[in-house]
Protein backbone atom coordinates (compact mmCIF):
# COMPACT_ATOMS: atom_id res chain seq x y z
CA UNK A 1 0.00 0.00 0.00
CA UNK A 2 1.42 3.36 -1.11
CA UNK A 3 1.70 5.98 1.75
CA UNK A 4 -0.63 7.89 -0.38
CA UNK A 5 -3.44 5.58 0.23
CA UNK A 6 -2.32 4.64 3.42
CA UNK A 7 -2.48 8.39 4.69
CA UNK A 8 -5.60 8.67 2.91
CA UNK A 9 -7.16 5.27 4.41
CA UNK A 10 -6.40 7.02 8.11
CA UNK A 11 -7.77 10.34 7.67
CA UNK A 12 -11.15 8.69 6.35
CA UNK A 13 -10.50 6.87 9.56
CA UNK A 14 -10.62 9.67 11.80
CA UNK A 15 -13.42 11.33 14.46
CA UNK A 16 -14.26 14.95 14.56
CA UNK A 17 -12.41 16.04 17.14
CA UNK A 18 -9.42 13.45 15.75
CA UNK A 19 -9.65 15.70 12.88
CA UNK A 20 -9.42 18.75 14.36
CA UNK A 21 -6.49 17.95 16.05
CA UNK A 22 -4.94 17.06 12.71
CA UNK A 23 -5.83 20.63 11.42
CA UNK A 24 -4.20 22.15 14.71
CA UNK A 25 -0.77 20.17 14.54
CA UNK A 26 -0.48 21.21 10.93
CA UNK A 27 -1.31 24.66 11.08
CA UNK A 28 0.83 25.33 14.19
CA UNK A 29 3.39 23.60 11.96
CA UNK A 30 3.00 26.07 9.60
CA UNK A 31 2.51 29.04 12.03
CA UNK A 32 4.39 28.18 15.33
CA UNK A 33 2.13 31.07 16.64
CA UNK A 34 -1.27 29.24 16.22
CA UNK A 35 -3.39 28.38 18.84
CA UNK A 36 -6.76 25.54 19.80
CA UNK A 37 -10.03 26.65 20.77
CA UNK A 38 -12.77 24.71 22.93
CA UNK A 39 -16.30 25.43 22.51
CA UNK A 40 -17.51 27.57 21.79
CA UNK A 41 -14.94 28.56 19.42
CA UNK A 42 -16.97 31.42 17.60
CA UNK A 43 -16.21 30.12 14.26
CA UNK A 44 -12.37 29.25 14.94
CA UNK A 45 -11.35 25.80 15.66
CA UNK A 46 -7.53 27.39 15.07
CA UNK A 47 -6.40 30.37 15.15
CA UNK A 48 -3.10 32.35 14.52
CA UNK A 49 -2.80 35.80 15.76
CA UNK A 50 -1.45 39.07 14.01
CA UNK A 51 1.91 38.77 13.75
CA UNK A 52 2.37 42.67 12.49
CA UNK A 53 2.58 41.29 8.82
CA UNK A 54 -0.24 39.33 8.42
CA UNK A 55 -3.47 39.65 9.59
CA UNK A 56 -5.40 36.86 12.03
CA UNK A 57 -6.00 33.47 10.43
CA UNK A 58 -8.77 31.46 11.34
CA UNK A 59 -8.75 27.64 10.53
CA UNK A 60 -12.37 26.00 10.58
CA UNK A 61 -12.15 22.36 10.50
CA UNK A 62 -14.99 20.43 8.66
CA UNK A 63 -15.23 16.66 8.41
CA UNK A 64 -17.47 15.90 5.80
CA UNK A 65 -16.12 13.19 3.95
CA UNK A 66 -19.49 13.13 1.28
CA UNK A 67 -21.64 15.76 1.33
CA UNK A 68 -20.48 19.50 2.53
CA UNK A 69 -22.83 20.71 4.83
CA UNK A 70 -22.81 24.35 3.41
CA UNK A 71 -25.42 25.90 5.38
CA UNK A 72 -23.14 24.93 8.47
CA UNK A 73 -19.80 26.64 6.81
CA UNK A 74 -21.51 29.98 5.96
CA UNK A 75 -22.66 30.10 9.66
CA UNK A 76 -18.98 29.13 10.71
CA UNK A 77 -17.55 32.10 8.44
CA UNK A 78 -20.03 34.57 9.54
CA UNK A 79 -19.15 33.50 13.22
CA UNK A 80 -15.28 33.64 13.19
CA UNK A 81 -15.68 37.94 11.59
CA UNK A 82 -15.67 38.27 15.59
CA UNK A 83 -11.90 37.22 15.85
CA UNK A 84 -11.26 40.02 12.69
CA UNK A 85 -9.46 37.68 10.89
CA UNK A 86 -7.44 38.68 7.47
CA UNK A 87 -7.98 35.18 5.71
CA UNK A 88 -10.24 32.28 7.04
CA UNK A 89 -8.69 28.42 5.60
CA UNK A 90 -11.58 26.00 5.36
CA UNK A 91 -10.36 22.31 5.72
CA UNK A 92 -12.18 19.37 4.38
CA UNK A 93 -10.93 15.62 4.42
CA UNK A 94 -12.19 15.18 0.61
CA UNK A 95 -11.50 16.81 -2.58
CA UNK A 96 -13.94 19.06 -4.50
CA UNK A 97 -15.30 18.67 -7.29
CA UNK A 98 -16.41 21.36 -9.85
CA UNK A 99 -19.66 21.82 -8.63
CA UNK A 100 -18.60 21.50 -5.20
CA UNK A 101 -15.67 24.41 -6.14
CA UNK A 102 -18.58 26.48 -7.43
CA UNK A 103 -20.49 26.29 -4.36
CA UNK A 104 -17.19 26.88 -2.33
CA UNK A 105 -16.47 30.30 -4.21
CA UNK A 106 -19.93 31.34 -4.56
CA UNK A 107 -21.36 30.96 -0.94
CA UNK A 108 -17.42 31.74 0.99
CA UNK A 109 -14.73 33.11 -0.53
CA UNK A 110 -17.04 36.05 -2.23
CA UNK A 111 -19.51 36.35 1.17
CA UNK A 112 -17.39 39.06 2.91
CA UNK A 113 -15.52 41.81 1.32
CA UNK A 114 -11.81 42.10 3.04
CA UNK A 115 -11.89 38.63 4.54
CA UNK A 116 -9.27 36.08 2.27
CA UNK A 117 -11.17 32.53 2.35
CA UNK A 118 -9.13 29.74 1.05
CA UNK A 119 -9.44 25.91 1.26
CA UNK A 120 -7.32 22.77 1.98
CA UNK A 121 -8.34 19.88 0.71
CA UNK A 122 -7.01 16.37 1.20
CA UNK A 123 -4.91 16.72 -1.12
CA UNK A 124 -3.23 19.83 0.58
CA UNK A 125 -2.82 17.56 3.52
CA UNK A 126 -1.17 14.90 2.55
CA UNK A 127 1.48 17.63 0.92
CA UNK A 128 1.37 19.19 4.24
CA UNK A 129 1.83 15.81 6.42
CA UNK A 130 4.57 15.52 3.48
CA UNK A 131 6.59 17.91 4.80
CA UNK A 132 5.63 18.02 8.35
CA UNK A 133 6.41 14.07 8.76
CA UNK A 134 6.63 14.50 12.76
CA UNK A 135 2.61 15.09 12.97
CA UNK A 136 0.81 13.02 13.98
CA UNK A 137 -2.79 11.18 12.50
CA UNK A 138 -4.89 9.73 14.71
CA UNK A 139 -1.87 9.18 17.14
CA UNK A 140 0.50 8.25 15.21
CA UNK A 141 2.85 9.58 12.80
CA UNK A 142 2.28 9.86 9.19
CA UNK A 143 6.11 8.23 8.20
CA UNK A 144 6.14 5.22 10.48
CA UNK A 145 3.95 2.34 7.84
CA UNK A 146 7.15 0.52 8.31
CA UNK A 147 7.59 0.46 11.86
CA UNK A 148 3.57 -0.43 12.02
CA UNK A 149 3.86 -3.25 9.94
CA UNK A 150 6.66 -4.46 12.38
CA UNK A 151 4.83 -3.91 15.37
CA UNK A 152 2.07 -6.09 13.93
CA UNK A 153 2.09 -9.32 15.86
CA UNK A 154 3.84 -12.05 13.90
CA UNK A 155 5.54 -15.56 14.33
CA UNK A 156 8.51 -14.78 15.64
CA UNK A 157 11.64 -16.67 14.42
CA UNK A 158 13.46 -18.95 17.10
CA UNK A 159 16.65 -16.29 17.02
CA UNK A 160 14.82 -13.41 16.52
CA UNK A 161 16.31 -11.53 19.68
CA UNK A 162 19.92 -13.18 18.47
CA UNK A 163 19.39 -11.50 15.17
CA UNK A 164 18.31 -8.21 16.23
CA UNK A 165 20.98 -8.49 19.21
CA UNK A 166 23.80 -8.67 16.13
CA UNK A 167 21.80 -6.32 14.32
CA UNK A 168 22.36 -3.80 16.77
CA UNK A 169 25.83 -4.36 17.18
CA UNK A 170 26.63 -3.92 13.30
CA UNK A 171 24.24 -0.38 12.82
CA UNK A 172 25.79 1.56 10.97
CA UNK A 173 23.93 5.05 12.49
CA UNK A 174 25.27 8.13 12.13
CA UNK A 175 22.88 10.18 14.69
CA UNK A 176 22.59 7.49 17.24
CA UNK A 177 24.64 5.30 18.96
CA UNK A 178 23.42 1.93 21.10
CA UNK A 179 23.84 -0.30 24.01
CA UNK A 180 22.72 -3.74 24.38
CA UNK A 181 22.30 -6.16 27.94
CA UNK A 182 20.55 -9.52 27.68
CA UNK A 183 19.29 -12.18 30.10
CA UNK A 184 18.35 -15.82 29.36
CA UNK A 185 15.96 -17.05 31.87
CA UNK A 186 16.64 -13.70 33.64
CA UNK A 187 16.55 -10.07 33.84
CA UNK A 188 18.01 -7.83 31.89
CA UNK A 189 21.16 -6.17 33.35
CA UNK A 190 19.94 -2.17 33.80
CA UNK A 191 21.76 0.39 31.08
CA UNK A 192 22.43 3.78 33.24
CA UNK A 193 22.04 6.57 30.31
CA UNK A 194 24.73 9.04 29.41
CA UNK A 195 22.36 11.92 27.54
CA UNK A 196 19.23 13.46 28.50
CA UNK A 197 17.64 12.51 25.72
CA UNK A 198 17.40 8.49 24.98
CA UNK A 199 15.13 6.04 24.30
CA UNK A 200 15.34 2.71 26.73
CA UNK A 201 13.53 -0.70 25.27
CA UNK A 202 12.28 -3.79 26.83
CA UNK A 203 11.81 -6.92 24.46
CA UNK A 204 10.91 -10.28 25.58
CA UNK A 205 11.13 -13.30 23.43
CA UNK A 206 10.09 -16.66 24.94
CA UNK A 207 12.53 -17.27 28.25
CA UNK A 208 15.16 -14.24 26.66
CA UNK A 209 14.89 -10.78 27.85
CA UNK A 210 16.54 -7.43 26.37
CA UNK A 211 17.32 -4.08 27.32
CA UNK A 212 18.67 -1.60 24.46
CA UNK A 213 19.46 2.11 24.96
CA UNK A 214 19.63 4.54 22.08
CA UNK A 215 21.09 7.84 22.43
CA UNK A 216 22.11 10.56 20.76
CA UNK A 217 26.02 10.61 19.33
CA UNK A 218 28.22 13.56 20.68
CA UNK A 219 27.47 16.17 18.46
CA UNK A 220 23.88 15.47 17.43
CA UNK A 221 21.88 17.75 19.79
CA UNK A 222 18.35 17.24 18.04
CA UNK A 223 16.14 14.70 20.99
CA UNK A 224 15.57 11.16 19.53
CA UNK A 225 12.51 11.76 19.83
CA UNK A 226 9.19 14.18 21.13
CA UNK A 227 6.21 12.93 22.50
CA UNK A 228 2.76 14.32 23.65
CA UNK A 229 -0.15 13.07 25.63
CA UNK A 230 -2.93 11.68 23.42
CA UNK A 231 -6.89 13.44 23.80
CA UNK A 232 -7.96 10.55 25.42
CA UNK A 233 -8.63 8.78 28.58
CA UNK A 234 -5.39 7.20 28.91
CA UNK A 235 -3.67 10.70 27.55
CA UNK A 236 -5.63 12.60 30.54
CA UNK A 237 -4.71 10.27 32.64
CA UNK A 238 -0.99 10.10 31.84
CA UNK A 239 -1.08 14.14 31.94
CA UNK A 240 -2.23 14.36 35.27
CA UNK A 241 -0.09 11.49 36.63
CA UNK A 242 2.74 13.01 34.96
CA UNK A 243 1.78 16.78 36.34
CA UNK A 244 1.50 15.04 39.82
CA UNK A 245 4.89 13.68 39.77
CA UNK A 246 6.54 16.69 38.32
CA UNK A 247 4.70 19.20 41.00
CA UNK A 248 6.31 17.09 43.42
CA UNK A 249 9.89 17.73 42.46
CA UNK A 250 10.64 13.77 41.44
CA UNK A 251 13.95 14.17 38.99
CA UNK A 252 12.80 11.65 36.90
CA UNK A 253 9.64 10.70 34.98
CA UNK A 254 8.96 7.62 32.90
CA UNK A 255 5.95 7.90 30.64
CA UNK A 256 4.55 4.96 29.12
CA UNK A 257 0.99 4.71 28.61
CA UNK A 258 -1.43 7.48 26.99
CA UNK A 259 1.59 9.23 24.75
CA UNK A 260 1.98 9.59 21.32
CA UNK A 261 5.85 9.70 19.60
CA UNK A 262 6.62 12.32 17.03
CA UNK A 263 9.59 11.07 16.17
CA UNK A 264 12.40 13.80 15.31
CA UNK A 265 15.11 11.10 13.62
CA UNK A 266 14.26 7.72 13.31
CA UNK A 267 16.92 5.12 14.93
CA UNK A 268 17.96 2.71 12.39
CA UNK A 269 16.54 -0.42 14.85
CA UNK A 270 13.37 0.83 14.94
CA UNK A 271 12.96 1.35 11.05
CA UNK A 272 14.63 -2.16 10.56
CA UNK A 273 14.13 -4.72 14.17
CA UNK A 274 11.21 -7.05 12.78
CA UNK A 275 11.60 -8.37 16.06
CA UNK A 276 9.97 -5.88 17.94
CA UNK A 277 6.42 -6.45 17.95
CA UNK A 278 3.28 -4.77 20.11
CA UNK A 279 2.91 -7.80 22.26
CA UNK A 280 6.83 -7.72 23.57
CA UNK A 281 8.26 -4.36 23.04
CA UNK A 282 7.51 -0.77 25.20
CA UNK A 283 9.12 2.64 24.60
CA UNK A 284 9.14 4.26 27.61
CA UNK A 285 9.89 8.00 27.65
CA UNK A 286 11.99 9.58 30.47
CA UNK A 287 11.11 13.41 31.33
CA UNK A 288 13.58 15.21 34.16
CA UNK A 289 11.98 18.64 34.47
CA UNK A 290 15.29 20.22 36.07
CA UNK A 291 15.38 22.60 38.72
CA UNK A 292 12.25 24.43 40.18
CA UNK A 293 11.72 28.29 41.19
CA UNK A 294 9.58 29.17 44.17
CA UNK A 295 6.77 30.98 43.41
CA UNK A 296 4.26 32.60 45.56
CA UNK A 297 0.39 32.90 44.30
CA UNK A 298 -1.91 35.38 46.25
CA UNK A 299 -5.52 35.64 45.80
CA UNK A 300 -7.04 38.65 46.77
CA UNK A 301 -11.11 39.52 47.41
CA UNK A 302 -12.73 41.97 49.23
CA UNK A 303 -9.61 43.47 50.36
CA UNK A 304 -8.55 40.31 51.85
CA UNK A 305 -6.01 38.06 50.82
CA UNK A 306 -4.58 34.38 50.81
CA UNK A 307 -1.38 33.26 49.99
CA UNK A 308 -0.04 29.66 48.38
CA UNK A 309 3.62 28.90 48.17
CA UNK A 310 4.52 26.66 45.41
CA UNK A 311 7.79 25.13 43.72
CA UNK A 312 7.24 25.38 40.57
CA UNK A 313 8.76 23.12 37.71
CA UNK A 314 9.05 22.97 34.05
CA UNK A 315 6.99 20.57 32.53
CA UNK A 316 6.16 19.59 28.66
CA UNK A 317 3.69 22.72 27.16
CA UNK A 318 0.82 21.85 25.69
CA UNK A 319 1.06 22.61 21.85
CA UNK A 320 0.71 26.16 20.83
CA UNK A 321 2.81 27.01 24.17
CA UNK A 322 6.85 27.56 24.90
CA UNK A 323 7.01 27.24 28.18
CA UNK A 324 5.12 25.18 31.37
CA UNK A 325 5.31 25.02 35.01
CA UNK A 326 3.87 23.12 37.73
CA UNK A 327 3.50 23.18 41.07
CA UNK A 328 1.94 20.73 44.00
CA UNK A 329 1.35 21.43 47.53
CA UNK A 330 -1.64 19.43 49.93
CA UNK A 331 -3.65 18.36 46.15
CA UNK A 332 -3.50 21.99 44.94
CA UNK A 333 -1.45 21.92 41.37
CA UNK A 334 -1.42 25.30 39.13
CA UNK A 335 -0.25 24.83 35.87
CA UNK A 336 1.80 27.93 34.44
CA UNK A 337 2.27 27.63 30.31
CA UNK A 338 3.44 30.64 28.74
CA UNK A 339 3.32 31.50 24.65
CA UNK A 340 4.40 34.09 22.47
CA UNK A 341 1.50 36.29 20.76
CA UNK A 342 4.03 38.76 19.14
CA UNK A 343 7.18 40.15 19.26
CA UNK A 344 8.50 40.85 22.83
CA UNK A 345 5.43 39.47 24.01
CA UNK A 346 3.92 36.86 25.61
CA UNK A 347 0.63 35.67 26.87
CA UNK A 348 0.49 33.47 30.41
CA UNK A 349 -2.35 31.19 31.28
CA UNK A 350 -2.73 29.97 35.01
CA UNK A 351 -4.41 26.62 35.61
CA UNK A 352 -5.71 25.83 39.07
CA UNK A 353 -5.96 22.10 38.60
CA UNK A 354 -6.15 19.97 41.59
CA UNK A 355 -5.67 16.39 42.65
CA UNK A 356 -8.08 14.09 44.03
CA UNK A 357 -7.25 11.15 46.16
CA UNK A 358 -8.84 8.86 48.71
CA UNK A 359 -7.44 11.35 51.29
CA UNK A 360 -10.35 13.85 52.65
CA UNK A 361 -7.92 16.13 54.45
CA UNK A 362 -6.32 16.74 51.12
CA UNK A 363 -8.95 16.99 49.02
CA UNK A 364 -10.41 19.53 51.05
CA UNK A 365 -7.15 21.52 51.27
CA UNK A 366 -7.18 21.39 47.08
CA UNK A 367 -10.63 22.49 46.77
CA UNK A 368 -9.93 25.28 48.84
CA UNK A 369 -7.49 26.41 46.98
CA UNK A 370 -9.33 26.07 43.89
CA UNK A 371 -12.12 28.27 44.90
CA UNK A 372 -10.32 31.02 46.61
CA UNK A 373 -8.50 31.21 43.10
CA UNK A 374 -12.29 31.56 41.12
CA UNK A 375 -13.72 33.59 43.44
CA UNK A 376 -10.73 35.98 43.55
CA UNK A 377 -11.46 39.33 42.33
CA UNK A 378 -7.61 39.27 41.40
CA UNK A 379 -4.42 36.97 41.51
CA UNK A 380 -1.21 37.84 41.59
CA UNK A 381 1.81 35.54 40.53
CA UNK A 382 5.14 36.31 42.41
CA UNK A 383 8.17 34.55 41.60
CA UNK A 384 12.15 34.96 40.74
CA UNK A 385 11.43 34.05 36.96
CA UNK A 386 9.80 37.02 36.70
CA UNK A 387 12.10 40.33 36.40
CA UNK A 388 9.07 42.27 37.92
CA UNK A 389 7.92 42.02 41.27
CA UNK A 390 4.65 40.27 40.02
CA UNK A 391 2.47 39.43 36.93
CA UNK A 392 -1.37 40.55 37.48
CA UNK A 393 -3.29 37.45 36.03
CA UNK A 394 -6.39 39.42 36.95
CA UNK A 395 -9.85 38.45 37.28
CA UNK A 396 -9.89 34.13 36.58
CA UNK A 397 -12.01 33.69 33.71
CA UNK A 398 -13.90 30.70 35.24
CA UNK A 399 -14.93 33.35 37.37
CA UNK A 400 -17.93 34.34 35.24
CA UNK A 401 -19.01 30.38 34.97
CA UNK A 402 -21.35 29.92 38.46
CA UNK A 403 -21.70 26.34 37.70
CA UNK A 404 -18.10 26.31 38.22
CA UNK A 405 -17.80 27.51 41.16
CA UNK A 406 -21.02 25.67 42.36
CA UNK A 407 -19.60 22.49 41.46
CA UNK A 408 -16.22 22.78 43.64
CA UNK A 409 -18.16 24.34 47.00
CA UNK A 410 -20.53 20.91 46.47
CA UNK A 411 -17.48 18.60 46.13
CA UNK A 412 -15.71 21.16 48.94
CA UNK A 413 -18.76 20.63 51.62
CA UNK A 414 -18.73 17.04 51.21
CA UNK A 415 -15.36 16.47 52.15
CA UNK A 416 -15.28 18.81 54.92
CA UNK A 417 -17.64 16.21 56.43
CA UNK A 418 -15.63 13.65 55.70
CA UNK A 419 -12.60 14.91 57.32
CA UNK A 420 -14.96 16.41 60.12
CA UNK A 421 -15.54 13.00 61.53
CA UNK A 422 -12.30 11.76 60.59
CA UNK A 423 -11.22 14.29 63.63
CA UNK A 424 -14.19 13.99 65.37
CA UNK A 425 -13.67 10.29 66.11
CA UNK A 426 -10.57 9.05 65.29
CA UNK A 427 -11.05 7.06 62.44
CA UNK A 428 -9.94 6.55 58.39
CA UNK A 429 -12.81 7.02 56.01
CA UNK A 430 -11.11 6.77 52.28
CA UNK A 431 -13.41 8.09 49.96
CA UNK A 432 -13.72 6.96 46.45
CA UNK A 433 -13.34 8.64 42.75
CA UNK A 434 -16.24 11.20 42.20
CA UNK A 435 -19.21 11.15 41.47
CA UNK A 436 -20.73 10.71 45.32
CA UNK A 437 -24.48 9.64 44.81
CA UNK A 438 -27.34 11.64 46.38
CA UNK A 439 -27.63 9.03 48.56
CA UNK A 440 -24.36 8.98 49.74
CA UNK A 441 -24.74 12.40 50.43
CA UNK A 442 -27.92 11.81 52.47
CA UNK A 443 -26.37 8.90 54.70
CA UNK A 444 -23.33 11.42 55.25
CA UNK A 445 -25.59 14.15 56.31
CA UNK A 446 -27.68 12.08 58.51
CA UNK A 447 -23.80 11.08 60.49
CA UNK A 448 -22.50 14.25 60.66
CA UNK A 449 -25.68 16.65 61.95
CA UNK A 450 -25.61 13.46 64.58
CA UNK A 451 -22.45 13.98 65.31
CA UNK A 452 -22.70 17.37 65.49
CA UNK A 453 -25.79 18.29 67.28
CA UNK A 454 -25.15 15.09 69.63
CA UNK A 455 -28.95 14.32 69.26
CA UNK A 456 -30.37 12.43 66.62
CA UNK A 457 -32.83 9.67 66.11
CA UNK A 458 -33.47 6.06 65.25
CA UNK A 459 -36.29 3.70 65.21
CA UNK A 460 -35.94 1.05 67.51
CA UNK A 461 -37.62 -2.55 66.47
CA UNK A 462 -39.13 -5.54 68.56
CA UNK A 463 -36.63 -6.24 71.16
CA UNK A 464 -36.57 -9.54 73.38
CA UNK A 465 -34.93 -11.24 77.16
CA UNK A 466 -34.69 -14.27 78.51
CA UNK A 467 -35.76 -14.23 81.87
CA UNK A 468 -36.28 -16.85 84.75
CA UNK A 469 -39.98 -16.96 85.46
CA UNK A 470 -40.11 -15.05 88.51
CA UNK A 471 -38.20 -12.09 86.93
CA UNK A 472 -41.06 -11.87 83.98
CA UNK A 473 -43.64 -9.33 85.68
CA UNK A 474 -40.58 -6.93 87.14
CA UNK A 475 -39.12 -7.19 83.66
CA UNK A 476 -42.65 -6.55 82.15
CA UNK A 477 -43.24 -3.39 84.51
CA UNK A 478 -39.72 -1.83 84.03
CA UNK A 479 -40.27 -1.92 79.90
CA UNK A 480 -43.64 -0.37 80.62
CA UNK A 481 -42.14 2.36 83.01
CA UNK A 482 -39.82 4.21 79.97
CA UNK A 483 -37.19 3.13 81.43
CA UNK A 484 -33.39 4.66 80.41
CA UNK A 485 -32.17 2.40 77.66
CA UNK A 486 -27.93 2.90 75.80
CA UNK A 487 -27.08 1.17 72.59
CA UNK A 488 -24.46 1.74 70.08
CA UNK A 489 -25.51 4.51 67.00
CA UNK A 490 -23.91 3.52 63.83
CA UNK A 491 -24.03 4.87 60.12
CA UNK A 492 -22.86 4.12 56.77
CA UNK A 493 -20.49 6.93 55.04
CA UNK A 494 -19.59 6.48 51.64
CA UNK A 495 -19.68 3.00 52.00
CA UNK A 496 -17.99 2.76 55.54
CA UNK A 497 -19.54 1.34 58.16
CA UNK A 498 -18.66 3.41 61.24
CA UNK A 499 -20.04 4.09 64.78
CA UNK A 500 -20.94 7.58 65.84
CA UNK A 501 -20.71 6.73 69.57
CA UNK A 502 -22.64 5.48 72.64
CA UNK A 503 -26.09 7.03 72.94
CA UNK A 504 -28.84 7.21 76.10
CA UNK A 505 -32.62 7.53 75.52
CA UNK A 506 -35.70 6.98 77.39
CA UNK A 507 -37.68 3.64 75.72
CA UNK A 508 -40.55 4.36 74.14
CA UNK A 509 -44.03 3.61 75.03
CA UNK A 510 -44.49 -0.28 73.76
CA UNK A 511 -46.64 -3.48 73.91
CA UNK A 512 -44.58 -6.27 76.34
CA UNK A 513 -45.92 -9.55 75.93
CA UNK A 514 -44.58 -12.80 77.92
CA UNK A 515 -44.24 -15.73 76.20
CA UNK A 516 -43.67 -18.72 78.77
CA UNK A 517 -41.97 -21.99 77.96
CA UNK A 518 -43.20 -24.20 74.75
CA UNK A 519 -41.77 -27.28 76.22
CA UNK A 520 -41.71 -28.78 79.57
CA UNK A 521 -37.68 -28.84 80.26
CA UNK A 522 -35.66 -28.34 82.85
CA UNK A 523 -35.82 -24.62 84.37
CA UNK A 524 -37.59 -23.40 81.84
CA UNK A 525 -36.84 -19.38 80.98
CA UNK A 526 -39.37 -16.78 79.75
CA UNK A 527 -38.79 -14.51 76.87
CA UNK A 528 -40.09 -11.14 77.40
CA UNK A 529 -40.86 -9.27 74.30
CA UNK A 530 -40.92 -5.61 73.59
CA UNK A 531 -42.87 -3.95 70.55
CA UNK A 532 -42.42 -0.18 70.17
CA UNK A 533 -45.83 1.61 69.20
CA UNK A 534 -45.75 3.04 65.95
CA UNK A 535 -42.83 3.88 64.13
CA UNK A 536 -40.54 3.04 67.30
CA UNK A 537 -38.75 6.21 66.81
CA UNK A 538 -36.80 6.94 69.46
CA UNK A 539 -34.98 10.29 70.09
CA UNK A 540 -31.40 10.10 71.69
CA UNK A 541 -28.48 12.25 73.00
CA UNK A 542 -25.07 10.88 71.82
CA UNK A 543 -22.82 10.70 75.01
CA UNK A 544 -19.83 12.98 75.34
CA UNK A 545 -16.46 10.98 75.38
CA UNK A 546 -15.72 10.72 78.88
CA UNK A 547 -19.30 10.07 79.93
CA UNK A 548 -20.77 6.58 80.86
CA UNK A 549 -24.28 5.45 80.28
CA UNK A 550 -26.55 5.49 83.37
CA UNK A 551 -25.77 2.43 85.37
CA UNK A 552 -29.54 1.73 85.44
CA UNK A 553 -29.58 2.15 81.58
CA UNK A 554 -30.77 -1.19 79.36
CA UNK A 555 -28.45 -2.03 77.04
CA UNK A 556 -30.27 -2.20 73.51
CA UNK A 557 -28.56 -3.32 69.76
CA UNK A 558 -27.48 -0.87 67.74
CA UNK A 559 -29.26 2.24 65.82
CA UNK A 560 -28.96 3.40 62.62
CA UNK A 561 -28.61 7.17 62.84
CA UNK A 562 -30.99 9.44 61.64
CA UNK A 563 -30.46 13.13 61.11
CA UNK A 564 -33.15 15.24 63.03
CA UNK A 565 -33.86 17.25 60.15
CA UNK A 566 -35.40 14.34 58.71
CA UNK A 567 -37.59 13.26 61.86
Amino acid sequence: MSLNRETELRIAGLEWQEFEQLVFDLAFAQHPGAVKTTPPDLGADTLVFDDGEHGRHVFQAKNYRERIRWDACVESLDTSLAYGPARVTFVFPKDLNGNEMNSFDGKLRQRHEGVAVDLWSLSTLRALLDKHRHVLIGGLPANLSRVLDSLRPKVPSANAIDRLLDQVGDLDDPDFQYAVTSGHGREAPPITPQRDSFISIHAVRERTQMNVLIEPREGVDEPIAGWHFRDDESGHRARMDALRAAGRGEEEIIIQDGIAPVWNKTPVVLKDAGALDEATSQIRFTFRPGPGFDAKLTMSRDHEQVEYPFTMYPFPPSPGFAYAYVGYKDGAMPVLEIRSIGPDQGEMHLRPLFDLTSDAQQNVAALTFRSAFLNADEVTLTAELFESNGMRIGRPADRTRPSVREEVEHALAIYEEVAFLEERLGVSLPVHDPPVTAAEIQLLAHATATVRNRTGYGSLGMAEWEVEPEQADAVRATLLANPTISFDVNASVLGHKITLGTAAATFPDVRVVVRPPLLLVPNPMVKVAAYPSGDGRVAFRLLDDDEEPPTTAIRMPPLQALSPSVA
